[in-house]
């Protein structure tokens, strides 16, 4: 019995968090790094860059929440887009596949703070994104090749 707790341990530190994550839906991409070359959050969505503080990540349960906050219309509306990103084990050299929910929501506004209208104040259209995580060596990677 020790034999093989000692083997899986030893498979178990050879996974390590998956840093770098693609995914995809029809005609949208994502791609979210943990910590970019100067060592901040960066997502990129449709050719725009979100980095650092742009992002709201939130530990929760489901997973990570990657919230950014896409358009906002004065007096109208702001425009979200939400990642629930699970943790991925990977190998150091190695890929895993992934779908992911991604939630578009839409929050109502006006000037004076909520709509001053009856209305359903968020608004949500959820798509499953699919891809792959991985694990990139950067300047500010916890885990260097040895």
């Amino acid at each position: 019995m020790a034999l093989f707790a000692s083997a899986a341990a030893t498979v178990a530190t050879e996974l390590i968090p998956a840093n770098l994550f693609e995914l995809s839906s029809g005609n949208d991409g994502i791609a979210y790094t943990v910590r970019n070359f100067v060592g901040k959050r960066q997502i990129d969505f449709n050719g725009r860059t979100f980095v650092g503080d742009e992002i709201l990540s939130k530990e929760t349960a489901l997973g990570t929440l990657l919230t950014v906050e896409l358009k906002a219309i004065p007096d109208h509306s702001r425009h979200f887009l939400t990642i629930v990103l699970p943790e991925v084990l990977v190998r150091k050299n190695g890929t895993e596949r992934l779908n992911v929910p991604v939630l578009f929501h839409t929050a109502k506004s006006s000037f004076a703070g909520p709509p001053l209208h009856p209305c359903q104040v968020q608004v949500y259209d959820a798509k499953v994104f699919s891809g792959t995580a991985t694990y990139v060596i950067t300047s500010t990677s916890p885990f260097r090749a040895r």
